[in-house]
């Protein structure tokens, strides 16, 4: 019996480890910090190298002010989301939970402007993912300021996703969750604000609440790019998500592209408002390929004033 109580004892006590573990960190981080990022009184002050130290179950709480990915004019830096890192925005600075930040009142933003003034210099991509699953979570952020203008070919990181790259590329799997976000004012040449990167591998963001506003690709995809070339998948979600003024030759809002590999794009309650395609698709285009291709676009989905149409011809459209 005592054997029998004493192995049940270490169970539990093994078990009370993996939990804490599976808990994690709370960094702090605020842009005077003067710390380590151990407490709101010690909170850290660079946020790209808290990242870089968060791991899988760890938590970052941002206060509100902007942040940069370098104190240099390094185009190539980033903040880096490792897998399983939640990083909540809109912090005052003295919150003891997440549910007590107010991220409209306190913005939290997130910058590629630096270099010299003007965004001809800014970071390539803002934020860069890969290979991250869906418990990576980004919430409560205004994400501006990214210009993917470097020369490259399709699928480059320095040509695509000015605010966020998001890389699930070549076998690779990421699915990250972006949440009470705005991406707003980023290039590109395509995706300006998001590339989903899918070629030959995965992913499958969700955006729940976010704003795409203002951003502008030279190419295609004003404020999203889709991905999923060479048998890749590609399969975004967006809930309350709203689409404004973005510009694009085509899809000045979403544009998506298969080529032998599956896209499924899925919207709930989303509106798209005066966004302008240089050629078509205003709201939405699809270059449909080999492959298959389909859009989910629910009833509550509302589309204005898009130019020149709200969404091309070239899809397999069903509604629910």
């Amino acid at each position: 019996m005592k054997l029998f109580t004493g192995v049940f004892f270490s169970f539990l006590m093994s078990c009370s480890c993996l939990f804490a573990q599976n808990e994690g960190n709370i960094f702090f981080v605020r842009p005077d910090g003067p710390g380590d990022g151990t407490s709101w009184e010690e909170a850290a002050s660079d946020l790209a190298a808290v990242l870089r130290q968060a791991e899988a179950g760890d938590q970052v709480w941002v206060a509100t002010g902007t942040y940069k990915p370098t104190a240099d004019s390094e185009r190539e830096a980033s903040f880096e989301l490792n897998d399983g890192v939640r990083v909540f925005g809109g912090f005052r600075g003295s919150e003891s939970t997440a549910e007590q930040r107010d991220w409209l009142n306190y913005p939290t933003v997130l910058s590629g402007e630096i270099g010299d003034t003007g965004y001809q210099d800014n970071s390539f991509s803002v934020i860069y993912t890969e290979n991250v699953s869906d418990q990576t979570l980004l919430d409560g952020f205004i994400v501006t300021g990214g210009n993917a203008n470097g020369q490259s070919d399709k699928g480059g990181r320095i040509r695509c996703g000015g605010g966020w790259f998001n890389n699930g590329s070549k076998g690779k799997v990421s699915h990250p969750v972006i949440r009470n976000c705005t991406f707003t004012n980023n290039h590109g040449f395509d995706g300006a604000a998001f590339y989903n990167y899918g070629e030959s591998g995965s992913c499958a963001p969700r955006f729940v609440n976010c704003t795409f506003s203002q951003n502008q690709a030279e190419l295609d995809g004003g404020a999203i790019f889709n991905d999923g070339r060479r048998g890749g998948d590609c399969r975004p979600v967006f809930k309350n998500c709203n689409f404004v003024e973005n510009m694009a030759s085509y899809g000045a809002a979403i544009f998506a592209e298969n080529e032998n590999g599956q896209v499924e794009l899925n919207f709930q309650n989303c509106l798209f408002k005066e966004n302008m395609a240089y050629l078509w698709g205003g709201g939405i285009f699809t270059k449909k390929g080999e492959g298959e291709l389909e859009m989910n676009i629910g009833k509550d989905c509302k589309f204005h004033d898009n130019y020149p149409t709200d969404i091309n011809k070239s899809y397999n459209l069903s509604r629910d």
